[in-house]
């Protein structure tokens, strides 16, 4: 009777860990499928065609913008917005002003992380293959940050584009433009045209995360040819990935210029040795400072301080 009860007890210990896998993998498909689907159909204007999924409430989307080298309001028909240069040959390589640009940002209080990016395109006019890319920009100004692997799109029939996996995050407090590059295979062509339609935007949202604050306490000379810029760096709930001292001869250096990073630190003051010491100045001049943290979403900067180092002292 006993061996009995302990045979039945491990066929429900059994029954309850396979029920416990076939849970956990729905969960994972749940997880894992697209919360929000963007479509712009682009075969009668250049509108969003529609935002859908359980996220769609917390993403914000904008009207297709063409490159300055395509036309504006230019064609559009069953094929889609049809991309045609006015003059010269097509660029063999992503060139700004032949592409199109999608507003797309998330909601305030969100992140957005973007899944697959897909569309139909067709080449038409002369033989040969037009490729296609992705970058974006946050903010309306910086770099344009490529992702994905370019594509090609060759000439006769359509072909659908699919950049997949993408885990492309997009942060909250933040506003940005996701641009397609149409260029050519390299082979020079002027007559070449290609038509985009149905591009769908997958991603997932989550409520975001907080990033950290900064302040430029001080700075001020330590000789003819060195300084040093004190911050003070309070934590949020996005990790910092960088920190220290950015400095220049103009107002409001950025890290592009010269730069100390002595981090990353999670909290707590920036100087005293810890990213605040800059070297290879020049005598008697003045230079702007400004403390910073870099995080996933973006570098943050204190307030601009200044200070002038040291004059030679030449002999009388």
């Amino acid at each position: 009777m006993k061996n009995k009860k302990t045979k039945l007890g491990y066929a429900h210990s059994a029954a309850l860990k396979i029920c416990l896998v076939i849970i956990v993998g729905l969960l994972s498909v749940i997880n894992t499928k697209a919360q929000f689907t963007t479509t712009w159909a682009l075969t009668a204007n250049k509108n969003v065609t529609a935002i859908t999924g359980a996220q769609a409430a917390n993403v914000n989307a904008g009207t297709m913008v063409p490159g300055v080298n395509f036309p504006n309001p230019g064609s559009h028909n069953t094929d889609g917005y049809r991309c045609q240069i006015a003059s010269g040959s097509w660029p063999s390589v992503e060139t700004d002003g032949n592409n199109i640009d999608f507003p797309f940002s998330p909601a305030a209080g969100f992140d957005l992380t973007i899944t697959s990016i897909s569309f139909a395109a067709k080449t038409s006019g002369s033989s040969g293959s037009n490729r296609v890319s992705l970058a974006y920009q946050a903010d309306g100004a910086g770099p344009w940050i490529p992702f994905g692997t370019v594509q090609d799109v060759p000439s006769g029939g359509t072909t659908n584009i699919n950049f997949t996996p993408l885990n492309t995050m997009l942060f909250n407090g933040h506003t940005y433009i996701v641009r397609v590059y149409v260029f050519s295979d390299g082979a020079p062509t002027s007559s070449r045209t290609i038509s985009i339609k149905n591009v769908v935007i997958d991603g997932t949202a989550v409520i975001g995360g907080t990033p950290p604050t900064i302040t430029t306490d001080s700075a001020r000379a330590t000789g003819k040819y060195t300084g040093i810029g004190y911050g003070t760096l309070t934590a949020g709930t996005l990790a910092v990935t960088a920190s220290g001292v950015c400095w220049g001869l103009l107002p409001d250096p950025v890290i592009t210029g010269g730069v100390n990073s002595g981090g990353p630190l999670t909290s707590g003051s920036i100087g005293n040795g810890t990213g605040g010491n800059i070297s290879g100045l020049t005598a008697g001049t003045t230079y702007h400072v400004r403390a910073y943290a870099t995080t996933l979403a973006g570098t943050i900067y204190g307030a601009d301080s200044t200070f002038t180092t040291v004059q030679l002292q030449h002999p009388h």
